[in-house]
């Protein structure tokens, strides 16, 4: 097998400028590079790309962390889109990706994720405070998807939650006429679902209605078992802590199984909403089937809408009004920004919405 050496022999050259020229240096006359390049490409000679990276003390690895509960880590409907925008970024722009599965909070990471061949992380994970802490010690540039922290020289990439949120709401009071809308949740220490209870909220506000509220309803936990990890949103909407107002529904989880059982002891009280906003399909979904199963009818008796816009949403019947996020550019945007923060890593924090789309189907 060809190598190296070979190749910068037969160019009557040294190794260091055969390596030079084939990385397109400017330190390499065009001619040399020339000749170098016909000289590999006549013995089929292919650069260890890797090796030559960390000769310019690059790595070209990018590490990918995807939290996620329950497996395959890789068919997760939000982040599996997301990992597949981030690798055909990084594949365009001649990095590598390396990934970290994680299960639970603590995000303990097996040592080699963490060691120095990384160049940059993405976390794309829920509330990382303590991994965002640890890789900034080891000074690695991070960009975080789907949260946001008090943190600096970091970069957030966020679908834009509120935004959708509320063009939901307005389908549902301006287009379709409902006033007593439901809302279900998983926890709202998440940030996603937080800013979605907000437009919920304000929604409201602005049309000058009361949120429908349920005394039958039992109080839920509405930070489900966790704390926030920032008030950044807090502060952002004018709020001191997560409001309550009217009677969310609050399950840990956005399992369809959750949706229906919430739903179920929804209908048990008797005093159903007209429409139903779930904060994901998959919650959406199970509550389609609590209504369907109790003898309802969707969406003339309870309308149901949800938000992500999962394969599985046009596969329920009715098919699921939601919002369309666009999980692949938020994966490339993430790959773009980290790039830029491996270039500058004084860069200072910013935070990068992605724009999604309303999508009518049957069930509102």
């Amino acid at each position: 097998m060809m190598k190296l050496d070979d190749i910068a022999a037969l160019a009557k050259v040294s190794k260091t400028t055969a390596s030079r020229a084939l990385a397109d240096s400017p330190l390499v006359k065009e001619e040399t590079k020339a000749l170098i390049r016909e000289i590999a490409k006549a013995h089929n000679y292919k650069p260890n790309t890797l090796a030559s990276a960390f000769a310019r003390k690059k790595s070209g690895i990018i590490g990918f962390c995807l939290l996620n509960k329950d497996h395959p880590s890789f068919g997760h409907p939000f982040f599996g889109p997301v990992l597949d925008g981030a690798l055909e970024q990084a594949r365009k722009d001649n990095y590598h990706i390396i990934l970290a599965a994680n299960k639970g909070s603590d995000y303990v990471f097996e040592e080699p994720f963490m060691q120095d061949c990384i160049e940059g992380v993405v976390l794309s994970s829920f509330a990382p405070a303590k991994a965002v802490q640890e890789f900034k010690k080891r000074g690695i540039p991070q960009v975080l998807i789907n949260d946001v922290l008090n943190t600096e020289n970091n970069t957030f990439i966020m679908d834009d939650n509120y935004g959708g949120a509320y063009q939901l709401m307005q389908h549902l009071m301006k287009d379709k006429g409902h006033f007593r809308i439901g809302f279900l949740t998983d926890r709202l220490s998440h940030t996603s679902y937080l800013l979605r209870y907000f437009a919920y909220i304000d929604a409201h506000r602005d049309a000058g209605l009361p949120v429908y509220s349920n005394d039958k309803l039992p109080l839920f936990d509405l930070e489900g078992g966790f704390s926030l990890s920032s008030d950044y949103y807090l502060k952002k909407y004018g709020y001191d802590d997560i409001p309550r107002i009217g009677s969310p529904m609050v399950v840990v989880g956005v399992k369809s199984a959750a949706g229906y059982e919430a739903v179920k002891q929804l209908i048990a009280t008797g005093d159903l909403p007209s429409a139903i906003f779930a904060v994901s399909d998959s919650l959406a979904i199970g509550a389609i089937h609590a209504l369907q199963d109790a003898g309802l009818r969707v969406p003339e008796d309870v309308a149901v809408v949800g938000y992500d816009d999962i394969i599985s949403s046009t596969a329920v019947r009715p098919a699921l009004t939601t919002v369309r996020v666009n999980r692949k550019e938020i994966g490339r945007t993430a790959i773009q920004e980290l790039e830029k923060l491996i270039e500058n890593p004084e860069q200072e924090t910013k935070i990068i919405y992605i724009k999604n789309n309303l999508i009518v189907r049957k069930s509102s």
